[in-house]
């Protein structure tokens, strides 16, 4: 004759289910394995040249499709192969109906207040009053975006006075580096002016020199010249 038990798994589902007679074996089975014990691993490991996946540790290796191992083989019959439309049914009718009924139950409650505070209005009142709430918000996001505006104006505006400080501040210091340049081209050819004037009076200088000795030179031969003619005419 059937039973009714109660499944409890790790992951999480509590399942009511009739067992008949005949799948009283599976069940003992199922039962005797609880609690699963399962190995994950993303490592393929070579042994004895198979490919298994599976868990190296210093005392041996954990395979994954291994029975005497892992339950993973048989979670995986049981969920995938023999339970999959139980799976479905018990996450469609049970798990997500009670999270919807959740859901709903919690937006209803919030609105109820409301709808009871206005159910025994006048319809053209409430109307007004919920123009007025629209408006309310309306006004509430209009001063939100005039503020975010506001805000990214100014910001926009700080940042290009930032720039334009720091393009003042780079042409004045090329204005100083011009300035000093235009200083030091203006040294340079007064030195070189004082420096060609020295030469000019040097060469002048020179000059006078050299015709001063000249003079004297040919004035110690005239000198020389009218001695020897003197001596001359004596003789004769």
């Amino acid at each position: 004759s059937p039973m009714t038990v109660e499944i409890t798994t790790t992951t999480g589902i509590i399942r009511k289910s009739d067992i008949p007679s005949e799948n009283s074996r599976h069940f003992l089975t199922f039962q005797a394995q609880l609690p699963f014990a399962v190995v994950g691993s993303n490592t393929l490991l070579d042994i004895n040249g198979k490919k298994l996946r599976g868990r190296m540790y210093p005392w041996g290796i954990a395979e994954v499709e291994n029975p005497d191992h892992c339950d993973f083989i048989f979670l995986r019959n049981n969920l995938i192969r023999t339970h999959m439309q139980d799976l479905k049914d018990v996450t469609n009718n049970e798990l997500y109906e009670n999270f919807r009924c959740q859901k709903l139950a919690a937006v209803t409650s919030v609105n109820l207040d409301n709808k009871l505070a206005s159910s025994n209005r006048n319809p053209l009142a409430q109307f007004e009053i919920e123009k007025k709430e629209h408006q309310e918000r309306l006004k509430t996001m209009k001063l939100g975006m005039e503020q975010v505006m506001e805000t990214k104006v100014k910001e926009k505006m700080t940042k290009m006075e930032e720039q334009k400080n720091e393009l003042k501040q780079k042409h004045d210091h090329a204005l100083k580096i011009l300035e000093k340049l235009r200083q030091e081209v203006e040294a340079k050819k007064k030195e070189l002016a004082e420096n060609q004037k020295a030469l000019e009076e040097l060469q002048l200088a020179s000059g006078v020199a050299v015709n001063n000795s000249t003079s004297s030179l040919n004035s110690t031969k005239d000198k020389i010249s009218s001695k020897k003619t003197k001596s001359t005419k004596k003789l004769f």
